[in-house]
């Protein structure tokens, strides 16, 4: 049987997207015949002072958490020095051949930022092992994209060199789209590159439809939008908030559920005037289901300057529920492709403003037509982009990389 190590920061009992994430892929690969070993931090993302048991058993899966300070992650510096100490700790492990003895796959996340790092260790040491690495987010250009750093500093320049010889020593970089992967050819000119993106973590059999009547407008139906998710430095709103403006006399309704370092600057950019705008406050995973499908119409932004560093995971949500989406984002991004290739949705620009509140109106007057496009959604989401989808992929790579095991 052939076994893998795990490496990310968060896990379960985790409830974050990503240690999700991770713990679904465990669990799967675990049901696939595979030997899983994780080795997270015992931290809980968003409350750095619960510390979690140093091992367990979660469904047949040896959880071997490494301690870490409880520094905040939310501070740079707690941030930088949590990322050195989980980094030496994977690092070290790759020398510990008792405690892990036969690992044939090692799969590196990038929580924390440059975990890549930890690559060159497991490869001088144990050098049959395969290398894997899943990449959700990149740094240095990241911090590029968030105004922090100037691509032409000299520590981006340094941080890029170093990085350089951890991506190079990867049997298999792993991506979320093609505006990903042009950032890591950069790094790794060649094509040993898979995608798999992230999956969505409500995945309901059938499509809720919820497009009811407008009690007050006598036959017109009211459309509800929906953002619901994080709202942080990748995000924008300046588009969404211009198309809720345009919209103000229409029965459409913007609802936001969220939370992140941008939300208040969000919250303090909508006045009094705009009474087609309502908070709704946010939900745990156990109401998650309703709270999706209790939109017509998802709203994703990604800030341009972020395209390819990151991707944003309420995407792949809302088509599992079976929403189509308004992304406000560059057309070069993963999502602006996807939604033109699969027509999921609608991509918002400053200049497509009018257009798309034209076609918002349109759409009130055929509901037909949102409920064929939300049966498509779910559709798309099913062949394309879901859990089953991705696990199979994940195994017929980690299979090629190793093909002498059974």
């Amino acid at each position: 049987m052939a076994r893998i190590l795990l490496l990310y920061h968060y896990f379960h009992p985790d409830t974050n997207v990503s240690a999700r994430l991770y713990s679904d892929l465990a669990c799967d690969l675990r049901r696939r015949g595979w030997d899983v070993i994780v080795m997270p931090s015992n931290r809980i993302w968003g409350d750095d002072k619960t510390r979690l048991p140093g091992q367990e058993q979660w469904y047949g899966i040896p959880i071997r958490r490494i301690w870490r300070p409880p520094l905040r992650q939310a501070s740079a510096l707690g941030r930088m020095i949590n990322a050195v100490w989980l980094i030496v700790a994977w690092s070290l492990a790759s020398v510990r051949k008792k405690m892990l003895p036969d690992i044939d796959v090692v799969v590196l996340g990038t929580d924390p930022i440059f975990s890549i790092l930890a690559a060159l260790p497991w490869k001088w040491f144990r050098p049959k092992t395969k290398v894997v690495h899943w990449c959700f987010d990149v740094y240095p250009e990241a911090a590029v994209a968030d105004g922090m750093l100037s691509s032409a500093s000299w520590v981006v320049r340094a941080v890029k060199k170093i990085l350089r010889p951890a991506y190079r020593a990867c049997d298999l970089v792993v991506d979320l789209g093609d505006c990903m992967w042009r950032i890591l050819q950069e790094y790794r000119p060649d094509e040993q590159r898979a995608t798999i993106t992230p999956w969505a973590l409500v995945e309901p059999d059938e499509v809720e439809a919820k497009y009811e009547i407008h009690p007050d407008a006598s036959g017109k139906s009211k459309l509800t939008i929906l953002y619901s998710g994080s709202f942080g430095r990748a995000h924008s709103f300046d588009t969404i908030l211009a198309l809720a403006r345009c919209l103000r006399q229409e029965p459409i309704e913007f609802l936001f559920s969220v939370f992140g370092n941008r939300a208040d600057h969000l919250r303090r950019s909508v006045g009094s005037e705009d009474t087609n705008i309502r908070w709704i406050p946010f939900v745990g995973p156990d109401q998650l289901q309703n709270r999706l499908q209790s939109g017509d119409i998802h709203l994703v932004s990604l800030r341009h300057e972020w395209t390819g560093t990151v991707m944003p995971s309420k995407f792949f949500a809302a088509l599992a529920v079976g929403r189509p989406i308004i992304f406000a984002g560059s057309r070069d991004s993963a999502p602006a492709i996807w939604i033109d290739r699969y027509k999921v949705g609608w991509i918002l620009s400053s200049e497509s403003v009018e257009k798309m509140a034209d076609q918002l109106r349109e759409l009130i007057l055929t509901p037909d037509r949102l409920t064929q496009m939300q049966e498509r959604c779910r559709q798309v989401y099913h062949a394309h982009f879901s859990r089953k989808v991705m696990e199979d992929r994940w195994i017929r790579h980690l299979q090629k990389l190793t093909e002498s095991k059974p």
